[in-house]
């Protein structure tokens, strides 16, 4: 009886470890360590299979391609990307992004404005809704509105403002915007929950 519960046992946990494992798409495999992230990422989205994200070591960028790699819009954008672009989507801004990681800094107050540059830099390395995805995780992470201003697609670039203008109420954050497009609709939602009461 003992030696049957210890096969099992043995056998759930063997079987346990292969799940934990994390899976390297096979045409990965070859890549430098430099580009590892970024052939993952492509693989999971061209594949449209998120389980390839979770060998990504960086949390940002798991989060991400674990993201595009359910969203069919992404996969679409990234095949109709450059392929200079898709071989630079994790690596181009990488040793900006991970300058500061692990640095000694003097202060809390320091150290914050050194991690949103760095995530500002690590998205500014990404394309397409990646790209405006991450900024719009930074500008809400942050709730500095000026980040919002790095998106491209309107529609995320709005949601970013809109979102960060209710939360705050700041009307002089909108201030910092550069658009007037972006400053109108900035002070919208910040005046507008104060016209309703």
């Amino acid at each position: 009886m003992r030696s049957a519960a210890a096969i099992v046992a043995f056998l759930l946990l063997f079987f346990i470890s292969g799940c934990a494992q994390r899976t390297i798409p096979s045409a990965c495999a070859s890549s430098e360590p430099s580009r590892l992230a970024n052939c993952i990422y492509n693989n999971a989205v061209t594949e449209q299979n998120p389980y390839y994200c979770y060998s990504l070591e960086d949390k940002r960028q798991r989060e991400i391609c674990m993201r595009d790699a359910a969203d069919p819009n992404a996969r679409k954008a990234l095949l109709n990307s450059l392929a200079s672009e898709r071989e630079a989507i994790f690596v181009a801004q990488e040793g900006q992004a991970h300058s500061k990681q692990g640095g000694n800094f003097e202060s809390p107050e320091e150290a914050a404005p050194q991690a949103q540059a760095a995530e500002q830099s690590s998205c500014a390395g990404l394309i397409g809704t990646a790209r405006d995805n991450c900024f719009k995780t930074v500008a809400l992470e942050s709730q500095q509105i000026a980040y919002c201003e790095s998106i491209s697609d309107a529609t995320i670039r709005k949601s970013c403002i809109s979102e960060i203008a209710r939360k705050t109420k700041d009307i002089q954050s909108c201030k910092t915007l550069s658009q007037k497009e972006n400053i109108n609709l900035c002070n919208l939602y910040v005046k507008g929950d104060e016209q309703k009461g």
